[in-house]
């Protein structure tokens, strides 16, 4: 190659460089021959498609779950059913589990044939309390209303899912590629943009993921159920165009922590499993188990903020959904609901997210990266 012909090939190879720099490990391509825009139309349509195939294949999961979040805490004992005047015949363990369980009865809790309330130590029995199961949940779903009622909700999930995911999906790709030109931490990228991309989804988003929270806590039992538009057009009619966006501060606690989580354990995931095994870091077997892990993990770091999410938003929307937090801010709700309920309440419902969480997350990374390696193709 002569003097002269070289500085006639540097753009070239500038740009091919730079390509070459943004498909590093840990970064994502923002360029291509067809220009940033059209990367990011590919992004969002990946994004959309991952979308759609995770909300068919859990809906179920997040119906149960639902579910579970919002059914009674406890079976009341036929005790505390009693008038006052016959409780002298009622065995005083029954009362003390009225008491402790339920002191917003009213229920006189008296020795028998004593003048005084009963002070003896009595054993806190939250901890012993039966709370639903999910295969339980599930079996009474599918045997009183059908089958097809695991998979209520279904439209309003991909309703929900589809700018949520498209649009968050689309964001964290752009600013991930961007903080890791200027950073040389692996984990702030991830952090960082995982963050910043949930709280715009969710906030953009939040009157779907209502729609979407009170389609599926509706049961047969309270008439025929609601579609999506019906439970928004009954939300507005009864609090107005802001109840729209109740429960979204606790989906922040819950979900910019949840992302923050998931991405760095999943590009650390990514990066080790593709290392381990020889294989691409877009390969589908390396995005389904690092997607499961990251997604199970963060699932059940943040499960108590949904448990509080869910309860706010099905709050005077559902039959017996009274829990007396709408008032409340997240945190006073989460301590409130520790109090009342134990430890135990927190984690209502937890088997069926990480079953439909941990699926989904997979699900979404390996069919977002295959979406796009088709559309790239083209």
């Amino acid at each position: 190659m002569s003097g002269e012909d070289a500085p006639a090939h540097r753009p070239q190879q500038a740009a091919d460089s730079r390509r070459l720099a943004l498909r590093a490990p840990g970064t994502t391509e923002i360029l291509s021959q067809s220009g940033p825009g059209s990367q990011v139309w590919v992004q969002l349509w990946s994004g959309i498609g991952s979308s759609v195939v995770a909300a068919l294949a859990t809906t179920p999961f997040d119906v149960v779950k639902t579910r579970m979040q919002v059914a009674p805490d406890v079976n009341i004992p036929r005790g505390c059913v009693l008038p006052a005047a016959g409780l002298s015949g009622v065995d005083k363990s029954v009362l003390r589990a009225c008491c402790i369980l339920h002191p917003q009865s009213g229920l006189v809790c008296m020795e028998a044939g004593a003048t005084g309330a009963l002070h003896a130590n009595a054993p806190d029995l939250r901890a012993t309390v039966q709370r639903p199961k999910a295969y339980k949940t599930m079996l009474t779903i599918a045997r009183s209303e059908g089958m097809p009622a695991l998979w209520r909700g279904t439209g309003s999930n991909i309703a929900s899912c589809i700018p949520s995911v498209g649009v968050y999906l689309t964001i964290y790709e752009q600013l991930k590629a961007r903080i890791s030109q200027y950073s040389n931490s692996p984990q702030m990228a991830p952090l960082v943009s995982g963050s910043v991309a949930r709280a715009v989804s969710v906030i953009g988003t939040a009157p779907l993921e209502l729609m979407r929270t009170q389609v599926m806590a509706q049961t047969s039992a309270q008439g025929r159920p609601l579609s999506g538009v019906g439970v928004l057009a009954r939300a507005v009619a009864r609090d107005g165009w802001r109840s729209l966006w109740r429960g979204t501060v606790a989906t922040l606690y819950r979900d910019v922590p949840f992302s923050a989580l998931y991405w760095v354990v999943a590009e650390e995931a990514r990066t080790r499993l593709a290392s381990s095994w020889g294989a691409r870091r877009d390969a589908l077997s390396v995005n389904l188990v690092a997607g499961l892990v990251a997604g199970a993990s963060a699932a059940v770091t943040t499960h108590p903020f949904d448990v509080i999410k869910t309860r706010a938003q099905v709050e005077g929307a559902v039959a017996g959904a009274s829990f007396g937090n709408r008032a409340q801010g997240t945190l006073a709700a989460l301590k409130n609901l520790l109090d009342k309920e134990g430890w135990a309440a927190l984690y209502g419902g937890i088997g069926p997210r990480v079953l439909k969480v941990g699926p989904s997350c997979a699900i979404v990374l390996a069919s977002f990266e295959f979406f796009r390696s088709v559309a790239g193709a083209h």
